[in-house]
């Protein structure tokens, strides 16, 4: 049985790679993705869009983030959350903060917060998501749930006051998921992707 090609890059099939989809963006904050394991090799993973994008990131793929991350700068967890969070637009972070994405199903991503506790004390950052998730492909029960790259254009914009700086996260994410459409027997997408 052969191995289908894959971009070492990515993390795709080379036939779904997204590296031609990607444009550099030189981002201030600082972005830790950290994404459970079982999403890593998911044709319709999308974090790794945000860590090939934004130069100020990194994707840390484990269930467990080193305690070290925590200790380079100030830093801020995206998670929803019934505590007071502090808005993104609202100006409040120094320019060395860093900010934390769980990546994951909402499942996983709750099991990546219980997994690590050091990550519940952080104060937590909220976003205003201005639209319904794109994410045609997957589907969320939270009403504001969004994937990972749409949760990360949200936060980088909206703590750099602007969206068009990342709008290129956006037109990625969208060429993949219409890929992965087009990928679909015909009948299969008119039932399930209307």
């Amino acid at each position: 049985m052969s191995q289908r090609p894959w971009c070492v890059r990515c993390n795709k099939a080379q036939v779904a790679c997204i590296c031609q989809l990607i444009t550099t963006i030189n981002n201030q904050y600082k972005l830790l993705i950290l994404q459970h394991p079982s999403e890593a090799n998911k044709a319709v993973g999308s974090a790794r869009i945000l860590s090939l994008s934004l130069t100020n990131s990194e994707l840390i793929c484990s269930e467990t983030l080193p305690l070290t991350y925590l200790e380079a700068a100030p830093t801020y967890l995206l998670y929803p959350s019934t505590e007071p969070v502090v808005s993104a637009r609202s100006g409040q972070f120094g320019s060395n903060s860093q900010f934390i994405l769980l990546d994951g199903s909402w499942k996983k991503a709750f099991r990546l917060l219980q997994l690590n506790p050091a990550l519940q004390q952080l104060p937590k950052v909220g976003i205003e998501v201005k639209q319904p998730s794109q994410y045609r492909i997957r589907k969320s029960t939270k009403s504001q749930g969004v994937s990972s790259v749409e949760a990360g254009f949200y936060l980088m914009s909206q703590l750099e006051g602007s969206e068009s700086k990342f709008t290129s996260l956006l037109s990625a994410f969208d060429a993949m998921i219409d890929f992965q459409l087009q990928q679909m027997p015909p009948s299969v997408r008119r039932e399930r992707y209307k």
